[in-house]
């Protein structure tokens, strides 16, 4: 019996190594990436074998939650290979101390992301020209970052902290990315949101759209911050079924 286990071990990780899993990965199934390969990151796969594109989700200042899984789990059955970086666990962030996710610790955080592209991408022979990133709240942030500066071939940010966490107001870290080569980016924000007022958004798309770079946004009237995990309200119930919607059709076209 014990022979035949280590078989079947054998045979998973071959499976793994080759990213051939037909199912995606549990949650629990955690790899250690990133530039110091202290990220712990979920992979997930759709069941195709032959994957063409592939995704990072990036969770809110609140840390890595259930709904980013389901989020990615979704995504992953939409035929993307997904990865879900724990990024401010890596360096010992809390919510309360969410602003050194820019102040101290940001660009090591996105040379992780970079990293973790470059990892998957050749893992899955996909490449850095099929990943994409979708963001929420602070990893709406990195999301928007990473397509400004066009290291994804496209971004989607759900109610993005665009403002680090109240330090960069006048989002000098956008106006110094945003360029006419910027890649596509999708914003996706509540008018209602009490946590980032929509104007930064409305003036991320305003950079974006005097540079002459694609960005399409949709600001949901009612709606909230953290709306597609908030559904008690009807507003961001309405915002999280289009929201969806949108992105996948925003990821599958661009």
């Amino acid at each position: 019996m014990r022979a035949v286990t280590r078989i079947l071990v054998s045979i998973v990780c071959a499976l793994c190594a080759n990213s051939l899993l037909a199912q995606p990965i549990e949650p629990s199934a955690v790899r250690m990436m990133g530039v110091a390969g202290n990220m712990e990151t979920t992979v997930y796969m759709p069941a195709s074998v032959s994957p063409t594109k592939a995704a990072l989700v990036l969770h809110t200042s609140s840390g890595l939650r259930e709904g980013d899984h389901r989020f990615a789990q979704k995504l992953a059955e939409e035929g993307f290979v997904v990865a879900v970086p724990a990024f401010m666990k890596a360096y010992d962030i809390t919510e309360s101390t969410r602003q050194q996710t820019w102040t101290l610790f940001g660009k090591k955080i996105y040379a992780d992301f970079l990293a973790i592209i470059a990892a998957v991408g050749q893992e899955t022979k996909i490449g850095k020209d099929g990943f994409y990133a979708v963001g929420f709240s602070n990893g709406g942030h990195w999301s928007a970052l990473l397509a400004a500066r066009a290291d994804v071939k496209a971004g989607v940010s759900y109610y993005g902290a665009f403002t680090e966490g109240g330090t960069d107001k006048n989002l000098r870290t956008f106006r110094e990315a945003v360029n006419g080569k910027s890649h596509p980016l999708l914003i996706l924000h509540g008018t209602s949101d009490a946590v980032v007022n929509n104007q930064f958004a409305m003036m991320l798309e305003g950079l974006y759209r005097k540079e002459g770079a694609p960005v399409a946004a949709h600001y949901f009237v009612g709606a909230g911050h953290s709306f597609e995990r908030q559904l008690g309200v009807d507003a961001n119930q309405a915002a999280a079924s289009a929201s969806w919607n949108l992105s996948v059709k925003f990821l599958q076209t661009n």
